[in-house]
């Protein structure tokens, strides 16, 4: 019995393909099961004032190419002028991206909600006062998936309450899984 050639050149073409694309969605699950998308670190300065807990959720975006959602929590000042225990509160929210495999440069901008203890200027009361300020981010991060450490460090200065620019800096440590 013969066989038309066509047939047959389909048939080898059909299962280069298969061969082809079942090899490169293998290494594609195995690069995704590898990746880790989550991040707690501590911040010195940077977004959250003089320091701030901060989460992180890493998005893959091409092989070098990562994009971050940040959200932070941090305190300052525990006590108000008459002593009392009345904490600021500062919560940075960020989007960057980061280049690199694990020394990366890293770039972005957010906002801080802050809400602090200010003097009344009429009573000469403490009362809380809520602000949002502009921050960026422009630096390094250093980022280690086998032993899941996170190292960051940078300039980020910030627009405060959106009317004065001040210059900042900060540096981070913490991990990923």
């Amino acid at each position: 019995m013969r066989t038309n050639p066509q047939i047959n050149r389909l048939r080898k073409y059909a299962g280069l393909l298969i061969l082809l694309f079942g090899t490169y969605t293998g290494f594609a699950q195995q690069d995704t099961a590898s990746q880790k998308k989550n991040a707690i670190y501590f911040e010195m300065g940077g977004a959250g004032g003089s320091h701030s807990m901060n989460y992180e959720r890493i998005v893959k975006l091409i092989p070098l190419l990562d994009l971050h959602f940040r959200g932070g929590f941090g305190f300052d000042n525990w006590k108000d002028y008459n002593g009392k225990i009345n904490p600021d509160i500062v919560m940075p929210f960020m989007v960057t991206v980061s280049y690199g495999k694990n020394h990366k440069i890293e770039g972005g901008l957010g906002e801080s909600f802050s809400n602090t203890n200010e003097t009344d200027i009429n009573t000469g009361n403490p009362r809380r006062m809520s602000n949002l300020s502009t921050t960026f981010c422009v630096g390094y991060r250093y980022q280690n998936p086998a032993k899941h450490l996170l190292i960051r460090a940078g300039y980020m200065p910030y627009i405060e309450f959106n009317e004065r620019f001040q210059h900042w800096a900060g540096a981070s440590i913490g991990f990923i899984f």
